[in-house]
Formats: structure tokens, C-alpha cells, sequence
């Protein structure tokens, strides 16, 4: 499997695909790529050829509501159970110009995010055990 970014000349190889005995299926990956970018990709087995173009997701996404969690030192616990959407992600993060750490002394999972559509940016997390949960796909 060989990839190039569409319109380029040089082709770079992707990961060597494995045979998968359980599926009866070839398995491959491709990383490293660039986003909001498109690809032309060739797969090649034997005789056979194909080729097809996908574009990378963006990297930027956009803000709908914002949640400032204190400034400061907390030794909080802290959930997250509002999602965004596709749209205008939920973005939570100290205000602007501050900082936010979060050390609750291995309490656990103090971490805990049930919600679609989050991100969680500018906050250091000393000694913080990570949740994610999603009780509308079973876990």
C-alpha cells in the first residue's frame, strides 16, 4: 500500500499490511498524514491494482459552549457531562492568561467525561486517573 498527497509525485509506503485469520481479511494502517488533506492511495496485491483519493479529517474545530473550570491549585474531582456537538465542540479550559492544575493525590478516577464533542485544553492533571464514559454506547 503506497500513498501520496494528491497532485504530488512521490509516493511513501504505508505500514505493511497483516493477514488477519480470525476475519480472513488484510489489515493495514496509514499514519503520519497531514490534515485537511487529500490523498491518493494504491493498494496492489499480486496482479491486482486499485487506487482511490480520501481526504483527512480537519484539525480545527470549531467552539460552542465554553466551560472555565477555577484557576489555581483544586484538589476537585472534576466531571464533564455537557457534550457540543459536531458543529461547536464543548470546550473546557481555565480562563484566558491562567492556569488550572488539578491534583487529587491518586484519588482515582477524578477525571470522569460522559459527554460527546469535548475538549479539554490548558488544565495540568497531576496524579489523575482518566474516565471516560459513554452510558449511551454501553460503557
Amino acid at each position: 500500500m503506497q500513498l501520496r498527497i494528491l497532485g504530488s509525485d512521490q509516493w511513501h509506503n504505508a505500514l505493511p499490511l497483516v493477514y488477519d485469520t480470525r476475519d480472513n481479511e488484510w489489515r493495514g494502517s496509514i499514519v503520519g498524514l497531514e490534515p485537511d488533506t487529500e490523498y491518493e492511495i494504491r493498494l496492489e496485491a499480486g496482479t491486482t491494482q486499485a487506487s482511490l483519493k480520501a481526504r483527512t479529517r480537519s484539525d480545527r474545530f470549531s467552539v460552542g459552549a465554553t466551560t472555565t473550570l477555577p484557576t489555581g491549585n483544586s484538589r476537585e474531582c472534576v466531571t464533564i457531562a455537557k457534550s457540543g456537538s459536531p458543529r461547536g465542540y464543548h470546550l473546557v479550559t481555565p480562563a484566558a492568561e491562567w492556569a488550572s492544575t488539578i491534583d487529587v493525590l491518586n484519588r482515582g478516577n477524578c477525571l470522569i467525561i460522559d459527554a460527546d464533542y469535548v475538549i479539554v485544553r490548558g488544565v495540568d492533571w497531576s496524579k489523575v486517573h482518566v474516565f471516560f464514559c459513554n452510558e449511551r454506547d454501553g460503557g
